[in-house]
């Protein structure tokens, strides 16, 4: 599968659409507008789908229609562990987004491993409000909860004022935030009710600060465990430990089976305090990316000697602990910036 940001314009879904030879579109009344308005340069898509409604402009076929009346002891198809799962686009903030190759077993291996961290049980509910078409919500709310036989609880949207009673109300104690959606729930009103849940843990991304951390945890009663990871790496790279100190704001130790080191431009190894790019080695198509679809030239780049160069920058404290420092594309952008500004003058 090849998930869509549901903010893409016609040309971003054409883009995806034709860099990833898809052959099948499948989407809803909402979006069905953006690809009639590129269809016709979409020469590889002959199906079209439509879910969630009952009828269906011509040449567009009802989901329903697809699997309504099929038998459930249909053939199985055998899949390699290391078949092609989906396709995630990454952000592109230089160039053009590049397909990251997901496999099978680089799902698999992603619940295992995020499962064992978050300490997951069968009877446990994990509730997000995040996109599946980013690894966040697939890596952190879906597969984990599924390898332990849990309940993933989605929400279509993120709603401040809705979503502790969602969370009631679906009984969940595993939730999934990022910093813009913490904001946004200190940014209501205290409730008497603020404390009333059965939230264990809140799986944590991007920065926020050491006040709005402490603030958060003190209203609501509920531990912030903070992490870093990567569509590339599928997906947890280090993440806080569940017990003791987590050296906030530190993005935590590497994680189960991760081997993490900082590099220099040359790839040398840096000294402890020092900023370096993370680099983890694993697996193409087991415990990393298999790399990025029809583009030899960027895979070769990020892959180097079983490792993965991940283009983030961090600093390791003399406990081994991670602290995110920025993208190390965004310091070259700064860097020519001001190499043309000097230039300039």
């Amino acid at each position: 599968m090849v998930p869509s940001n549901t903010a893409n314009v016609a040309g971003d879904l054409q883009y995806l659409l034709d860099s990833s030879d898809a052959t099948t579109l499948i989407t809803e009344p909402a979006f069905i507008g953006r690809f009639e308005a590129v269809r016709a340069d979409c020469l590889r898509v002959h199906r079209v789908f439509l879910a969630r409604t009952d009828s269906a402009p011509s040449g567009v076929r009802l989901w329903d229609d697809l699997w309504r009346g099929q038998s459930a002891s249909l053939s199985r198809i055998p899949i390699d562990s290391e078949a092609i799962a989906e396709l995630i686009y990454t952000s592109g903030a230089t160039a053009r987004p590049k397909a990251v190759m997901i496999t099978h077993a680089n799902c698999l291996w992603s619940g295992e491993r995020d499962s064992k961290h978050f300490r997951l049980a069968p009877g446990e509910r994990n509730l997000t409000a995040l996109p599946c078409f980013h690894v966040n919500a697939q890596s952190y709310s879906v597969l984990s909860t599924m390898t332990v036989g849990g309940t993933v609880v989605i929400m279509e949207a993120f709603s401040a004022t809705k979503f502790w009673n969602q969370v009631r109300r679906h009984r969940a104690n595993v939730v999934s935030l990022v910093a813009p959606l913490l904001r946004m729930l200190m940014a209501q009103a205290p409730q008497p009710t603020d404390r009333d849940h059965c939230v264990r843990l809140a799986i944590f991304g991007l920065n926020c600060t050491e006040r709005e951390h402490e603030d958060f945890q003190s209203r609501f009663g509920v531990p912030l465990l903070k992490g870093y990871g990567l569509t590339e790496a599928m997906t947890m790279v280090s993440r806080a430990p569940l017990d003791g100190d987590p050296h906030w704001p530190s993005i935590g130790l590497p994680a189960l089976d991760r081997e993490v080191k900082l590099v220099d431009e040359r790839g040398a190894e840096v000294p402890k305090g020092q900023v370096g790019e993370i680099a983890v080695r694993g697996v193409p198509g087991r415990t990393i990316m298999k790399g990025y679809y029809k583009n030899p030239e960027a895979t070769a780049e990020a892959l180097k000697d079983g490792w993965l160069l991940t283009g983030d920058t961090a600093w390791m404290d003399g406990a081994g602990y991670l602290y995110f420092f920025e993208r190390k594309k965004e310091v070259r952008k700064r860097l020519s910036r001001s190499a043309a500004r000097t230039y300039r003058r």
